[in-house]
């Protein structure tokens, strides 16, 4: 195969450019609209090509025609194809599938970028399928805004045709200038939006665009923008477009006789197997080695004429207790192998050397290479074999390659697969790889089985439970019933909830209404605000197989959240503020698999990612664990030993602390006691070989009333989703003044601005962790300050706390008794909030840190500590004079002994 570029327009022979050009005509300028003297005839003919064009299109007739399937195919399908000001090619058909006959087929396409400075073209999550059902194509995400007009958003497009139906369209937003136009787009078939008129030409946007071919053949183009022939520098975009032949052409369906699967029982090794984008096998799982005690190998494998694709050395075995034994000494997946040695070199060649997977026969991997420096080469570089897990990124940050060292799947029938080196090509462009695959039979368990369920759990954002898990039901054959459930100081309210377990290990939990309305007593428009949350006639019910089904009374009007009626047909909803940050989030289905073997199903669970209110579950059922214990032997532990981190001392500062996936002691730490302080400077601390964390320069004070803590930098998780990093992190205390401030970096893909930060500022991340940034605690006669907070415990299971100080708390005293606190602010003790004026409430913040080293979360009311900033009164002369002094010896020392970490 030749060279192909990651982006279809790299691939059409774009760049980024302010405007299109081609060998004969110069780029368009404004001055062609203005009439410009020398440029009239030039007008002139563009505007005779964009006359006619328009009436070509009056007409019906459309140039260029959309890209047709070739004769034979059945159902096409496009994710997104964009044309320029001649209707010369911008972004090719990218993703494409075409079928005929056989197995469906599919492709996927991470992102596509802006091909023009002046202009946005920007789509990202692009999939397009195609088979005997029909074709489909969708797209996540895209913004578009052609030079000088509104710009158009949308999420979760969707077009499809089938043999004997009617295109479908899906559309979950859609906004135009900033104005919500979902509802009369997906209400409309051929929906039509005029742009305001622009210098460039009239701009119009249609959605579910039907026609006909001659042929009998029907497509659908979800999206289309289109702008003025002959003057738009972006003339077309057509976005999820599918197309299938008459019903007539489509082959009689043949009755499939129904087969017993093959069971699994002994285990089965194979040393290489490659998949090409098409679903088709080029390498299907060579050698092999089934049953116990057997064994194979292969000298040199080849994918054939068809794909670059080799392997050297590859040798697997079964072994008697149920294991398996793989080696391959060398495989090579050269896409482009036309370019000579250069092409081993690219970002699309997978290199892999010296691999041994040893598998036990519970599941466990061992990978190991010969030598781990020049162990696996990919995505143009020699990765690092120690975790995992690797995603490599393009040139603009975005995911293009992933690699799974040890790879576990559990099957839904209990059977399970381990891969040793498991290769994914993200956009869907060169084939997938694994590499040491063992399958091994389901253990001898008794079936799943509903062990417990119940119908309404509140939690409040501080952990204290609001409404406790009922009605609740833990027998078989027994029914629970509740006619109204209120939670205890919240307008948290459910009716007609009712729980029963089976017989059949089976359960099924049902709520006629939930309605949590914050600010109901005051505000007569809460329950449309953006915190309400209300439920309507849900029933969730989980079959012997362990299985949820969640089904409403009425689609329509089930679940009203963040200021909407939203789909529940998904299994996942997630609700945006204004600014385009995520605000809230509702799993339906919900399966969590805990690690004492149990399976967690909850029909409907709402988090607010603002931290700000409750947590909300609505029927959850508990599926047991397996009746079989493992083994122990006799001369380990029945527990595993957990790092103790130290005791520290009343007050302290410390540069960072992890537990989780990488675990760290507070580090460096300086404590003060008796008035004396402490202080250390220039540390940078890692996890090592983990690469998760590093945190350079940090520079520590600490006394009994005042403290400081300050880092050059801060690198979190870099190269994933939710990857932190910000520059000169600093946080001070003197009393009663806390300041906090930064040079500014990103979170989770968010700006941070440089500059001073508020108190307790809590971020969202991608996955539903978040970061608080100058989280403030009081805790008994102590005050927490830390500069950053990581809180991941459902995603990476970790809690990162940076630059923390603790010091003795100390109270700001009003200037005098004629400017008392503002009503409603309180003291943030209570939580209680007060009104708006106030600025009360609980927000989640970091603890002190207990005795033993460990970091309870707590709360605190903005009003629990003077704003940052503010004026002391009094000021307290001894710690003052005790921070002046020690932060000049901190910059003498710091200058004189600068270490370079970059």
């Amino acid at each position: 195969m030749g060279r192909r570029a990651a982006d279809p327009a790299v691939r059409a022979g774009l760049g980024r450019r302010d405007g299109p050009r081609s060998a004969d005509r110069p780029r368009v300028h404004r001055e062609l609209r203005k009439g410009a003297g020398p440029m009239r005839l030039t007008q002139g003919i563009g505007a005779a090509v964009a006359t006619a064009a328009a009436a070509l299109l009056t007409l019906g007739i459309v140039v260029p025609a959309q890209a047709a399937p070739e004769d034979g195919v059945l159902a096409s399908a496009v994710g997104m194809e964009m044309f320029d000001v001649d209707l010369g090619t911008l972004v090719a058909p990218t993703p494409v599938a075409e079928w005929s006959s056989g197995q469906d087929v599919g492709a996927t396409h991470e992102h596509v970028d802006d091909v023009f400075k002046l202009n946005t073209s920007q789509a990202s999550g692009l999939s397009a399928t195609a088979g005997a059902e029909g074709a489909q194509a969708q797209i996540a995400s895209g913004e578009f805004q052609l030079r000088d007009r509104p710009a158009i958003e949308f999420e979760g497009l969707s077009a499809s045709c089938g043999p004997d139906g009617a295109p479908t369209l899906g559309l979950d937003r859609l906004t135009i200038d900033g104005v919500d136009l979902t509802d009369e787009a997906v209400s409309q078939p051929g929906w039509r939006y005029d742009l305001p008129d622009s210098i460039w030409g009239p701009t119009y946007v249609m959605a579910g665009e039907v026609s006909t071919a001659p042929d009998g053949s029907t497509t659908m183009v979800g999206l289309r923008i289109q702008g003025e022939l002959g003057a738009s520098e972006i003339a077309r975009v057509r976005l999820g477009t599918v197309t299938c032949a008459e019903a007539a052409a489509w082959p009689e369906p043949q009755p499939i006789e129904p087969t017993d699967p093959v069971e699994l029982t002994e285990p089965v090794a194979t040393g290489v197997t490659v998949t090409a984008p098409d679903g088709s096998a080029l390498i299907a799982g060579e050698p092999r080695a089934e049953g116990l005690g057997e064994s194979a190998q292969s000298d040199d494998i080849a994918a054939g004429d068809d794909y670059p694709t080799s392997a050297e050395g590859v040798h697997v075995a079964t072994n008697d207790d149920g294991g398996a034994h793989v080696r391959i000494d060398e495989f090579t997946q050269i896409p482009d192998a036309d370019q000579g040695w250069t092409g081993e070199l690219l970002p699309s060649a997978l290199r892999v050397y010296g691999l041994t997977v040893d598998v036990t026969a519970d599941g466990e991997a061992d990978v190991q290479f010969d030598d781990v420096g020049n162990a696996v080469f990919v995505n143009g570089v020699w990765i690092n074999t120690s975790t995992d897990l690797y995603t490599g990124l393009d040139a603009e940050g975005n995911e293009r390659v992933r690699i799974r060292f040890g790879e576990r799947v559990e099957n839904p029938d209990g059977t399970v697969t381990v891969i040793g080196l498991h290769y994914e090509d993200l956009t869907g462009t060169y084939p997938e790889v694994r590499l040491g695959e063992v399958h091994l039979p389901a253990d001898d368990v008794p079936a799943e089985r509903a062990s417990d369920a119940w119908g309404v759990a509140v939690t409040s954002p501080d952990g204290s439970e609001l409404i406790a898990p009922q009605p609740r039901v833990e027998e078989a054959g027994r029914t629970q019933e509740a006619a109204l459930i209120e939670a205890d100081g919240f307008p948290s309210v459910a009716r007609d909830v009712s729980v029963s377990l089976g017989e059949e290990s089976d359960a099924t939990v049902s709520v006629g209404s939930f309605e949590q309305v914050p600010d109901q007593g005051t505000d007569p428009m809460a329950e449309y605000r953006w915190p309400a949350l209300r439920v309507y006639g849900m029933t969730g019910t989980v079959d012997a197989d362990g299985e949820m089904t969640v089904e409403f009374a009425d689609t329509g009007s089930a679940v009203f959240v963040n200021g909407a009626w939203i789909n529940t047909s998904t299994d996942l909803y997630t609700g945006l503020d204004v600014d385009g940050n995520e605000r809230v989030r509702i799993r339906f289905g919900e399966r969590v698999e805990n690690p004492d073997g149990t399976v967690t199903l909850t029909a409907l669970h709402y988090e607010d990612l603002t931290g700000t209110y409750p947590d909300v579950r609505i029927g959850q059922v508990t599926i047991a664990a397996s009746d079989v214990e493992p083994e122990k032997p006799d001369d380990e532990p029945d527990e595993p030993e957990q790092p103790s981190d130290p005791a520290l001392e009343d007050w302290y500062a410390f540069g960072v602390q992890a537990t989780g996936a990488s675990h760290l002691a507070p580090q460096p730490v300086v404590q003060s006691t008796h008035d004396e302080p402490q202080s250390v400077v220039d540390r940078t601390i890692t996890d090592s070989a983990a690469g998760q964390i590093r945190v350079g320069g940090v520079q520590l004070a600490s006394a009994p009333r005042s403290g400081a803590a300050a880092v050059d930098e801060v690198v979190l998780f870099p190269s994933t989703s939710v990857e932190v990093r910000l520059a000169e992190l600093s946080v001070s205390v003197d009393g009663a003044d806390v300041t906090a401030t930064s040079a500014g970096g990103t979170v989770g893909g968010q700006a941070i601005p440089a500059g001073e930060i508020a108190p307790n500022t809590s971020i969202a991340l991608p996955n539903g962790g978040r970061v608080v940034l100058a989280g403030q605690n009081d805790e008994g006669d102590a005050r927490t300050v830390t500069g950053l907070r990581f809180l991941d415990a459902a995603g990476l299971s970790s809690d990162i706390a940076i630059a923390v100080v603790t010091s003795e708390a100390v109270s700001a005293e009003p200037d005098d008794d004629e400017n008392p606190p503002a009503d409603g602010g309180g003291d943030g003790s209570d939580g209680d909030g007060g009104s708006d004026a106030g600025g009360g409430g609980n927000v989640t913040a970091p603890g002190a840190l207990s005795p033993d080293g460990t970091s309870p979360a707590g709360t605190s009311g903005t009003g629990s500590l003077p704003a940052t900033g503010s004026d002391l009164s009094p000021v307290i002369p001894a710690a003052a004079a005790l921070l002046l002094i020690l932060g000049a010896a901190l910059t003498v020392f710091r200058r004189r002994n600068r270490i370079d970490i970059s």
